[in-house]
């Protein structure tokens, strides 16, 4: 089970903190794959950066390091475990096919969002507000503030 940590990329195939060298390897805590840990983004089949590894770190310092397949499931492990009407942190991108998702910010789970536009009552910026489902079927709502990405979103009581 995942902690309520901030998921941090890491470049250091250990928890020494050292920066990893060419030909140093991380091992996936999910999958148990060996990939490169001095691949900071590769290109996959539809465009997108792939990152190498990302790290979820406990209250003791420890990290549990897994490879970019893996981070979706963890991301989707992480959102179910999330209370209804706490808040986390995603973002709202705009696809090259004119739709809009929200995910993390490296891009490898897309929840598609249905979106309104509009005015925030008293900062008169704009305002986007996001509804979209995770495959658990958990419905969000969250809301986007001025000229950026980041999407606060909650889980929805049902």
């Amino acid at each position: 089970m995942i902690d309520k940590s901030p998921y941090v990329m890491t470049n250091s195939p250990d928890d020494s903190g050292q920066i990893a060298k060419d030909g140093d390897t991380f091992k996936c805590s999910v999958c148990g794959k060996e990939y490169p840990a001095l691949t900071p983004a590769t290109p996959s089949t539809d465009g997108r950066l792939r990152f190498a590894n990302f790290a979820v770190w406990d209250s003791e310092g420890k990290s549990t390091k897994f490879c970019f397949d893996c981070d979706k499931d963890m991301w989707l492990k992480y959102l179910a475990a999330i209370p209804p009407k706490a808040r986390v942190s995603l973002y709202l991108c705009k696809g090259k096919d004119g739709r809009y998702y929200a995910g993390p910010f490296h891009d490898n789970l897309r929840l598609p969002a249905q979106i309104t536009h509009g005015r925030h009552n008293w900062r008169n910026v704009q305002r986007t507000d996001a509804w979209f489902t995770t495959p658990d079927g958990a419905h969000w709502h969250g809301i986007n503030l001025g000229d950026n990405q980041i999407l606060r979103a909650s889980k929805l009581v049902s």
